[in-house]
């Protein structure tokens, strides 16, 4: 039996006039799945609640084994984030961030963020502000992948990007994959790309996920 990265068990977040409704399911190790939803179906709101950005209404989610709410810190830092908007502040350059990053996490690897940086063509020295949203989509992946993150959540890592730039980022998650057998999650509206994706796939819509199954079937 393959190990579970992630257990989402009956996950509830009610907002009053929106409710996640009792949300259950699995990441193991080694795979990737698939959120599918329209806008506002709940997707990043089951995000926020794994990363405990907001508090769940009910429900348990561990982590590595681990319950995410007691070993967060021990948690988080074994997790790659990359939302669909940007998480770093306008005023900082990449070799800014590079630095507070290296206080945060504990197996930070400098030299593995600056060969990112050179990979991506992110210039070190310029500031967050003036980058493209598809560069600040660049500059994520740069930092969730600098220090041996076991999982990876992408949010929306595609959304608002132009042709260009949601095939560069495809590709090389694509090709993150099948180098690297990261375990990941990813969320996003757009089937026909997580189709080239995911092992995986969950179906939510209107806080309620429809289907858990493997993209065979």
């Amino acid at each position: 039996m393959s190990e579970n990265i992630l257990e989402v068990k009956g996950l509830t977040k009610d907002y009053g006039d929106f409710v996640l409704d009792k949300l259950t399911f699995t990441v193991p190790k080694g795979v990737i799945m698939g959120l599918i939803g329209e806008n506002g179906a709940g997707k990043s709101t089951t995000i926020n609640c794994i990363l405990n950005e907001i508090s769940k209404t009910d429900g348990n989610i561990e982590i590595f084994g681990k319950d995410y709410l007691s070993e967060e810190i021990e948690i988080k830092d074994k997790i790659g984030v990359v939302f669909d908007e940007n998480h770093f502040p306008d005023i900082f350059t990449p070799n800014e961030i590079g630095t507070y990053m290296s206080g945060i996490y504990s197996k930070w690897e400098r030299n593995t963020y600056v060969n990112y940086l050179s990979k991506f063509e992110l210039p070190a020295d310029k500031r967050v502000k003036d980058f493209s949203k598809g560069m600040k989509v660049k500059l994520a992946f740069a930092v969730a992948l600098s220090h041996k993150a076991e999982l990876l959540i992408l949010d929306e890592p595609i959304n608002g990007l132009d042709p260009i730039g949601i095939a560069e980022v495809r590709d090389f998650i694509r090709e993150l994959c099948d180098t690297s057998g990261k375990t990941i999650l990813i969320s996003s509206h757009i089937l026909s790309e997580i189709s080239l994706l995911a092992d995986n796939i969950g179906i939510i819509d209107h806080g309620a996920l429809l289907e858990e199954e493997s993209l065979a079937e």
